[in-house]
């Protein structure tokens, strides 16, 4: 059953809606009661009447630069979005020129394109949200850089996942993939392959993004000496280790790696 709340609320939706009807039988040249109508259906999750309304609105010649025209035409794409009508909101891509410094318009856009998996498209439009006017608090900013992060995550590339989820600052979602990631050991696992095929840059790369977030990790320790090693910069991986050791003390791998380049120092003696 409903709450009294419920009910109060699902009155007044039926009321507004049909005030707004019988204003539209008056008075059926009015594209503003067209969109308060599709706005009524779109707040009750009604998307297929919601379209309707706002393609009835959009036949008129209406101005695109009002306020109440932006937010029908991003309401319109929201719609189509909650029915997965992907292909067809894209068509809201003609009315850039009247958006350009509408964060909201360029996040839907990157919503839309990484719905369709065009990743690399809807990283642009996120950019594009970066700085601009928001109504949707968070378009401008953390939103974007969190779906940016979501996209790289998907990708298989942690370090930038993590470098844009740190962009999010307190927002709980990006904290908690900050934390997913970490705890997977997938971006270890990334780190070490890339030692292994030499690409010692990428390697270092992502060892300073993780290095803050695992302070007490050992294992930080371990790779860090390796990473030395594979350098020849045996004095470095030497400090790493005992500075490892001073916190771990017994664990294995540290104790491993320090053996191990006791025997290379001894080898090039």
């Amino acid at each position: 059953g409903y709450t009294s709340e419920e009910v109060s609320g699902k009155n007044k939706w039926e009321r507004n809606k049909k005030l707004l009807e019988k204003s539209i039988e008056e008075n059926p040249n009015d594209p503003y009661l067209y969109y308060n109508l599709g706005k009524v259906h779109y707040l009750t999750k009604n998307y297929v009447d919601a379209i309707n309304m706002f393609n009835k609105a959009m036949k008129f010649n209406i101005d695109y630069n009002l306020e109440y025209v932006q937010d029908l035409v991003i309401t319109y794409g929201y719609s189509l979005l909650s029915l997965q009508k992907y292909e067809e909101a894209l068509a809201i891509l003609k009315y850039e020129p009247y958006y350009k410094n509408f964060a909201d318009y360029y996040f839907l856009i990157g919503l839309i394109e990484m719905n369709i998996g065009n990743f690399e498209e809807a990283i642009n439009n996120f950019k594009k949200s970066i700085g601009k006017t928001e109504k949707i608090i968070g378009t401008s900013s953390y939103l974007s850089y969190y779906n940016i992060g979501v996209i790289f995550e998907v990708l298989g590339d942690y370090g930038q996942a993590l470098s844009y989820y740190e962009k999010c600052g307190t927002y709980i979602p990006a904290s908690k993939r900050i934390s997913e990631i970490l705890k997977s050991g997938k971006i270890k696992k990334q780190i070490q392959d890339f030692i292994e095929r030499g690409d010692l840059v990428k390697a270092k790369y992502l060892l300073n993004i993780i290095e803050n977030y695992l302070k007490d990790d050992p294992e930080i320790y371990s790779i860090k000496a390796v990473i030395f090693m594979v350098e020849n910069k045996l004095i470095e991986a030497r400090m790493t280790l005992q500075q490892g050791l001073q916190l771990f003390s017994n664990d294995q791998d540290l104790l491993f790696n320090l053996e191990y380049l006791n025997s290379i120092e001894k080898t090039s003696d």
